[in-house]
C-alpha cells in the first residue's frame, strides 16, 4: 500500500472529525444554564464592587474575598494562599490604575455542577483577567444559590483569551 502525502494530511483530519462528533451532539440545558449564570454573575459583580468600596484597600479586599468565598471552607482555610492573593489584589490599583469596570468574557457549564467564568477587569492602564470556578454542592437545587467558589485567581495573559474564541 502506497502512502502518499495526501493520506498523511487526510487521515489526521478524519480522526479529528470522528472524535469531535460525539461532543458536538451534546447540547447543554441553556435555560437552566442562563439562570445559574445570571446568579453567579451577580455574585462576581458584587465581588468587584466590594473590592473598591473601602478607602482601606486591604480591608476592602479581605472583606470582598470573605464574602465571595462564603461556604468555601477549603479555600478560606488556606490562609497563606488567600493572604497572598489579597496582597496581590491590593497592588492592582498601584500597578494597573483605578478600576473602570468589568466585562464577562466567558461562562461555561461543565455538567450540571461546575461553572467556569472569566472576566475582564478593566483598569485605567491595563486589563486583568479574573478566573472563577463555581461548584454546586451535592443534591442542591441549581437555582437556589448553593454554589461555592472552589477556585479564584487573576492574571494578565490576555493573548490566551484570543485562543478561546
Amino acid at each position: 500500500m502506497c502512502f502518499t502525502p495526501i493520506r498523511f494530511v487526510l487521515l489526521p483530519m478524519l480522526l479529528v472529525l470522528l472524535i469531535g462528533l460525539p461532543a458536538a451532539a451534546q447540547e447543554p440545558d441553556t435555560a437552566a444554564d442562563n439562570t445559574v449564570i445570571a446568579g453567579l454573575e451577580k455574585k462576581v459583580g458584587d465581588f468587584f464592587a466590594d473590592l473598591k468600596t473601602s478607602p482601606d484597600s486591604t480591608k476592602s479586599s479581605r472583606l470582598a474575598f470573605e464574602k465571595v468565598l462564603e461556604g468555601s471552607t477549603r479555600l478560606l482555610d488556606k490562609t497563606a494562599a488567600l493572604g497572598a492573593l489579597i496582597k496581590r489584589t491590593d497592588a492592582l490599583t498601584t500597578t494597573f490604575g483605578n478600576y473602570r469596570g468589568s466585562e464577562r468574557i466567558s461562562a461555561k457549564s461543565i455538567g450540571k455542577d461546575l461553572v467556569l467564568m472569566k472576566y475582564l477587569y478593566k483598569c485605567e492602564q491595563y486589563p486583568i483577567v479574573w478566573h472563577f470556578t463555581f461548584y454546586r454542592k451535592q443534591n442542591a437545587d441549581p437555582t437556589a444559590g448553593q454554589w461555592i467558589v472552589i477556585a479564584i485567581r487573576f492574571d494578565t495573559d490576555l493573548e490566551l483569551l484570543a485562543l478561546e474564541r
